[in-house]
């Protein structure tokens, strides 16, 4: 068996690929190419959406806005080990947020937000009211967050569109048609789309594309 393996962070299993297929799952003459598709539009999937689909772990650094709101890459955010903030940039335990005064769950981690609660006294020039209002302070890359983001699993909807995406280049690979957009057979002309991803597939996946993230 070849030593090319599916990436941790696959999308779809081997197992459901042959399964889409209708291949025997004990055929295993092909497997090394199944396995390079699925890790390579896997990849190319969460390029195009601009994020990771599978949770994992991240540390990731961010300019602080001035606002009480940070927007991180990844979500939704399943959990926090530290947010620090440190204007020298080296980011000291003792330069971490309380945990309890910064909210992540529920809308904000669904969309990959971490806000302050209001724990800081401060007054209000214009009027002179004292305000409870925290902000992450204004700097370059001067906060550090560490954190847990993705899906546990992935969306079946993903899935079925992966799915479809590496079966339809499997197919044109074995058939050695690459490069072929069309092809006339007994009368019937078969269409073999080339380049990028599958208009069905982008049209599936579009709706978890990060627009938070610059292109």
């Amino acid at each position: 068996m070849s030593n090319v393996v599916i990436g941790s962070y696959a999308l779809v299993t081997l197992g459901e690929l042959k399964d889409d297929l209708g291949i025997d799952p004990a055929n295993g003459n092909k497997d090394r190419l199944m396995i390079r598709l699925i890790n390579r539009i896997s990849k190319l999937v969460e390029n195009w959406l601009s994020r990771n689909i599978k949770a994992r772990d991240y540390i990731e650094d961010y300019d602080g806005s001035g606002s009480d709101t940070l927007q991180l890459r990844q979500y939704p955010i399943n959990s926090l080990a530290y947010v620090r903030e440190d204007e020298a940039r080296l980011f000291p335990e003792s330069t971490a947020i309380v945990l309890t005064d910064l909210m992540y769950t529920d809308d904000y981690g669904s969309q990959g937000k971490i806000r302050r609660k209001g724990t800081t006294l401060m007054i209000d020039e214009e009027t002179g009211r004292v305000l409870r209002y925290s902000v992450f302070g204004k700097g370059r890359l001067n906060i550090r967050v560490s954190y847990n983001a993705g899906f546990a699993s992935t969306p079946d909807d993903i899935i079925q569109a992966v799915l479809e995406e590496v079966a339809h280049r499997y197919l044109v690979l074995d058939e050695k048609r690459l490069g072929i957009v069309s092809k006339g057979a007994m009368g019937e002309t078969i269409t073999y789309h080339e380049g990028g991803l599958l208009p069905s597939v982008l049209e599936t996946i579009s709706q978890y594309q990060n627009f938070n993230v610059a292109k």
